[in-house]
């Protein structure tokens, strides 16, 4: 059973931008993560050992978004992919990061990447 565990509307600030200006000050970013994972042993146990963490995937948005630097949106959100990727159950992920009213007379800027665990054979 595939199912999707997911976190969104984290609402957290970073020091990112393409320039120094940019740079110098926190931002505010607002991101989505979701997890695609197989759920059968989770409903089968219903235990926590067998599911992702929702808990988890909130502190790793957190400390990568307030404890790193990066120039783009892209880099920050292949960290937190690979480290969503390195947790138990989970088979991909795709996170959304946005800038809200980065420009004017727009909600929002920012991109969508998902990255997939290799399949080993």
């Amino acid at each position: 059973m595939i199912g999707t565990t997911y976190i969104r509307d984290v609402a957290t600030r970073c020091r990112i931008g393409c320039d120094d200006d940019e740079r110098k000050a926190w931002q505010p970013v607002i991101i989505d993560l979701a997890c695609e994972t197989d759920m059968a042993a989770a409903v089968a146990s219903d235990r926590m050992d067998d599911c992702v963490d929702y808990v988890e995937l909130h502190r790793i948005i957190l400390t990568l978004a307030q404890e790193t630097n990066y120039w783009l949106l892209e880099s920050l959100g292949h960290a937190i992919l690979r480290a969503s990727l390195a947790l138990p159950h989970v088979r991909a992920a795709t996170v959304d990061l946005r800038k809200p009213h980065k420009l004017a007379g727009s909600a929002a800027v920012g991109v969508t990447l998902t990255l997939r665990k290799e399949v080993q054979s």
